[in-house]
């Protein structure tokens, strides 16, 4: 994979399958890639003879120690992605090649007349969404090999059942990769990993996010070889293995079910009792400073409360003279939505002696981001609700926004970031969807646009480490980028990620190190905001309490879904 050059036109793959019957998922993935015109010309059919066991012998042979494994599988587990699709009219002009395979040992072969009938396709890779465990010349044959999912992390939990063991091992972090086979069980080539929030209080549920959340994947590596950049995506072999996990027995799935109906109540009993409560810091240091030592409790001069039902977060900060403009978030429970405000802070008295409404919508509002260009300064509020993204010019000595521009419109843009890398403008926001593991970028040569999409989004998936968290900062002639680790708790702590590689086609970090929510001793559940103006960092953080609004707003909410109504 390493000698891969950049290629012209499209690339041409082939599916390995039971049959036209898709899961939703797989078949979702197949449909990403034909939409943008990669080449779907075969089909590989699994023409196994299915065996016909004697009803006394499937009895006595029962694996009777998974029966409930078994039953909750059949009668109770219903993943979405799972559900079926009928392709038969949709691909009934795809070429198909039936094989029968020979068993070694417990891989599976191909037959060498097989062989030659798949290799006249001249196929660029093979996406294996049928038959079991691949060996031999097989893995040889498409010219990018075979691909296949593992929805697991093979560093942790290898075999089976898909996001079962994570919640079992209360594990808050649940992997998943999409590897070239090898001849070697569990060491392919990695081709694409993701990191995703464990939904520890539903089975399926946590399969959905997973399958949903990768489905996009091939599309991904298939454009990556295009565009001559899948040395950027590519991961290699795996590292060390994890342990290898088998089906649960009656005894462990009890024991789950039982996690998992302690963890679903627990997770209501907390949206219902236990609301997020947020303020807002401002330190006499910068980002820097704070990399190279850690916050003290003593250096934080915190804001004034916002109120019984309401709090502060995503501080943007501004300095203007003797005073520091603060944009954030002010959050109503009793509104059930966000709108930005602004609070004016005397440097030397080190006190708030303004604080006005800035920006308040029918929609939620959130994440004010502030940004100097030229000696003026912008704001690019979230409000992922309208599906617009506003630029507006911030006038500080009046208080006020004035629009400049819609840089884009019909998307959910979440925590958009703007900064300014070289000579592109770079846009980079999570979507609502998984709004806190899938990252997007845009770029335009002027801050007003047009932007244009990367050639690979979403750039990353990665719960600990994607979600913007406040402005870029340079410390030690490195360019690092805030960003949320949501593996714990929605803003848990704040990841510092150093920019390794971003181009319109490529795009590289890693994370270098972690402000932790410790440096408030009741307000230590989560902080997910950074920015800095001057010698001033503002930071936030997060406790929870029951609030008698959110209690309402959510009971509300709950009652709606168990009725079925969606609003």
């Amino acid at each position: 994979m390493s000698e891969l050059q950049e290629e012209s036109g499209t690339l041409r793959f082939g599916v390995m399958c039971n049959g036209y019957e898709f899961q939703h998922w797989q078949w979702k993935a197949i449909e990403d890639l034909i939409h943008e015109g990669y080449q779907l010309v075969l089909l590989i059919r699994n023409d196994e003879p299915v065996e016909k066991v004697p009803f006394l012998r499937k009895i006595t042979t029962y694996p009777y120690r998974h029966l409930l494994y078994r039953l909750v599988q059949r009668y109770f587990s219903k993943p979405t992605c799972k559900h079926t699709v009928d392709s038969s009219e949709k691909l009934q002009d795809i070429p198909v090649v039936g094989c029968n395979t020979y068993k070694k040992g417990i891989g599976e072969y191909f037959k060498e007349e097989d062989l030659e009938k798949i290799r006249s396709y001249q196929l660029d890779f093979i996406l294996r969404f049928g038959f079991s465990i691949i060996k031999g010349e097989i893995l040889n044959v498409p010219k990018y090999g075979v691909w296949s999912y593992h929805h697991d992390d093979p560093e942790k939990y290898r075999g089976v059942p898909t996001g079962f063991w994570e919640i079992y091992y209360h594990d808050p972090v649940n992997a998943a990769v999409l590897q070239r086979l090898t001849d070697k069980i569990d060491a392919g080539m990695i081709l694409k990993k993701g990191w995703f929030k464990t939904q520890m209080h539903s089975w399926s549920g946590n399969i959905d996010h997973l399958y949903y959340g990768t489905a996009h994947w091939p599309l991904q590596v298939a454009r990556a070889i295009v565009h001559g950049t899948q040395e950027s995506i590519l991961q290699n072999h795996a590292g060390k293995k994890g342990k290898l996990y088998k089906l649960p027995s009656n005894g462990k799935m009890m024991t789950f079910l039982w996690k998992l109906f302690l963890n679903k109540v627990k997770f209501h009993l907390h949206e219902l009792f236990r609301a997020e409560k947020w303020k807002v810091g401002i330190i006499r240091r910068t980002p820097g400073e704070i990399m190279d030592n850690s916050i003290k409790a003593d250096e934080i001069y915190w804001l004034p409360d916002a109120g019984e039902a309401q709090y502060f977060a995503d501080p943007f900060i501004q300095k203007s003279g003797d005073n520091l403009y603060i944009t954030c978030e002010r959050f109503d429970y009793s509104e059930g939505k966000g709108s930005i405000e602004l609070l004016k802070w005397d440097i030397r008295d080190e006190e708030v002696t303004q604080q006005w409404p800035l920006v308040r919508r029918k929609t939620h509002m959130a994440y004010p981001y502030l940004f100097n260009v030229n000696h003026e300064t912008y704001c690019l509020p979230e409000n992922a609700d309208s599906g617009f993204l506003e630029l507006y010019l911030f006038d500080k000595e009046q208080g006020e926004l004035k629009f400049i521009a819609d840089l884009m419109d019909a998307i959910d843009a979440v925590d958009a970031t703007l900064f300014k890398s070289e000579k592109r403008w770079w846009l980079l926001f999570t979507r609502k969807n998984y709004s806190s593991e899938h990252l997007y970028a845009w770029y335009a040569e002027e801050l007003t646009g047009p932007y244009q999409p990367h050639r690979n989004n979403p750039v990353k998936t990665d719960i600990r480490s994607s979600r913007p968290a406040g402005n870029f900062f340079k410390w030690q002639d490195q360019l690092v980028r805030p960003a949320q680790d949501g593996s714990q708790t929605y803003g848990g702590r704040i990841a510092l990620n150093r920019i390794i590689e971003l181009t319109p086609s490529t795009f590289k970090e890693e994370t270098i190190r972690f402000i932790e929510p410790d440096f408030d001793p009741k307000y230590n559940k989560g902080t997910h905001t950074i920015s800095a103006s001057g010698n001033f960092t503002a930071i936030d953080c997060k406790k929870h309490m029951f609030i008698a609004y959110a209690f309402i707003g959510q009971f509300k909410r709950k009652l709606q879904r168990l009725l079925g109504r969606k609003d």
